[in-house]
């Protein structure tokens, strides 16, 4: 990708949750919309007509065989229709049946994911597979909406409960950790030091956006935090003595929680508060190693491909505990890669197209 034109950095200064090196790869900006802006303009410099603004409304099938898409009132005819419409996390009935225990959550992904592929893939007879599989977080801000990084996690913070408590080990990940703030009891709070939020407000420019927002609640101790937050001071005191102990590793933490990253926290103390969302389902269509749509006898449908939140993903069979950050990307990119490889080789005679 890098050397077709888009911005790209290795990241080697910190590893997410189930990675076991520091090996992440991002935009400089950290921003998801700079990329589509590089993957887009590498399209227009290789003079493949790209038109936006014509949603799809339908796959147009020959024989068994797909030729093209509808859009609106027109067809587009292909050798090959590539689906990389996302997920289905939009869709409340599909939600509902295949998710149902994420389905009232808050939603921070886009709009635009309504399992258009698994439904026109189910009109011809696609199977599916991990449908029951999501990306969740465990940190959305309250005040402002916008994601909170699971950094400050990693670095040594920790989440409790109205009662001040902790209620499972943060380190299962922001998405793991989200099925586990879906079953306890809220309002929930993300605890950490100054320290932590100066370094990671230092690389992170939209934590950094965040604190100016205000999300980062100071104050000078453990008692002065519960007071502003509004939590029982015996309680979010006794809480943070044990985390304490466990980073100075005095004792074992009941959770099972061994990282604990720059160590005990210091004074002053910082809260943010935080819900539980939804970000992308992580099922989809059943695909086999070429990206081709699989029927439900796992034959390949002639002319169709899937990948990213259209495909099924590696996230695990259901929930969010399976997924680790990059799981999408690694389906959207990974999978894009392949199925566009494959598709490409789909070049029918040209007496065939008509």
């Amino acid at each position: 990708m890098v050397e077709n034109g888009v911005r790209l950095d290795l990241i080697t200064t910190y590893k997410h949750v189930g990675h076991t090196t520091c090996r992440l790869h991002a935009p400089p900006s950290r921003r998801g919309a700079d990329l589509l802006d590089d993957l887009a303009a590498a399209v227009r410099d290789r003079d493949i007509p790209l038109a936006l603004g014509q949603p799809a409304t339908g796959l147009i099938s020959d024989d068994g065989r797909i030729v093209g898409a509808r859009a609106g009132d027109d067809t587009i005819a292909a050798d090959a229709v590539v689906l990389a419409c996302n997920g289905f996390a939009a869709a409340s009935d599909l939600l509902a049946d295949h998710c149902p225990q994420v389905a009232g959550a808050a939603y921070a992904g886009s709009p635009d994911s309504t399992g258009d592929a698994i439904v026109w893939g189910r009109d011809i007879g696609a199977a599916t597979g991990n449908v029951a599989a999501y990306q969740g977080h465990a940190a959305l801000s309250v005040k402002t909406g916008a994601l909170v990084t699971w950094t400050l996690i990693e670095r040594g913070g920790f989440i409790v409960d109205r009662d001040g408590r902790r209620f499972g080990d943060e380190t299962l990940g922001y998405s793991g950790f989200a099925d586990l703030e879906l079953a306890a009891a809220g309002p929930f709070h993300l605890i950490y030091d100054a320290s932590i939020r100066d370094d990671v407000a230092a690389g992170q420019p939209q934590f950094a956006e965040a604190c100016a927002f205000g999300v980062a609640e100071t104050a000078a101790d453990s008692d002065a935090v519960a007071r502003r937050i509004g939590l029982p001071e015996d309680m979010l005191a006794a809480t943070l003595a044990e985390t304490r102990g466990c980073a100075r590793e005095d004792r074992t933490d009941r959770f099972g929680r061994a990282d604990w990253g720059n160590g005990p926290l210091s004074d002053p103390l910082c809260a943010t508060q935080i819900e539980p969302a939804l970000f992308h389902t992580q099922g989809g269509l059943k695909i086999d190693t070429s990206a081709r749509v699989l029927d439900t006898d796992d034959r390949p449908i002639a002319g169709l491909y899937a990948g990213g939140g259209a495909a099924m993903g590696i996230s695990g069979r259901s929930g969010g505990g399976g997924y680790m950050s990059g799981n999408g990307l690694l389906s959207a990119l990974g999978l894009g890669l392949i199925a566009g490889r494959s598709a490409a080789n789909e070049r029918r005679p040209t007496e065939q197209r008509h």
